[in-house]
């Protein structure tokens, strides 16, 4: 068993990459006028364009590349893992969390990866106080990111 794990591994990590790296081609090709991303992470505005098999595609790509950074690095990710990391939530309920995330146009530009975080603390019963204050500082963090981003561009 454990050497059919140890031949499996990079077998998935080699799948991983691959499928992370056409979505990320997909999602690129698409975004024609650079909206799509916020410090190069996909955002709520990227998101809410793509269909709903890409986005579980995307999601899986994102929760098995920082498994796998997880595994390799341990502390590098750990914090980030927890943060994000749903076992008892189908991606398809992950999915649909972050569709009703970015249902309020205010989260457009907030990175799918902060999304991921807040929705988590909805599930884990965090308090609305909370919730709340990271939902803005996401916001601030996707407009000082794209007012840098201006700034550098005139």
């Amino acid at each position: 068993m454990a050497r059919t794990i140890e031949v499996a591994m990079p077998k998935m990590r080699t799948l991983a990459v691959v499928v992370g790296l056409l979505i990320t081609t997909t999602v690129s090709a698409a975004d024609k006028n650079g909206e799509w991303f916020t410090m190069q992470l996909l955002n709520g505005r990227g998101w809410v364009n793509l269909t709903d098999e890409t986005r579980q595609l995307y999601l899986t790509g994102l929760i098995n590349g920082l498994r796998w950074a997880w595994l390799e690095q341990g502390k590098v990710t750990s914090k980030l893992w927890e943060n994000i990391y749903i076992p008892r939530v189908s991606l398809s309920e992950t999915r649909k969390g972050l569709d009703l995330f970015y249902a309020d146009p205010a989260n457009v530009n907030v990175p799918v990866i902060f999304a991921l975080e807040i929705f988590k603390m909805r599930l884990d019963g965090k308090p609305q106080a909370e919730i709340d204050k990271q939902t803005e500082e996401g916001r601030k963090f996707a407009h000082d990111v794209i007012e840098d981003r201006d700034r550098i561009k005139q």
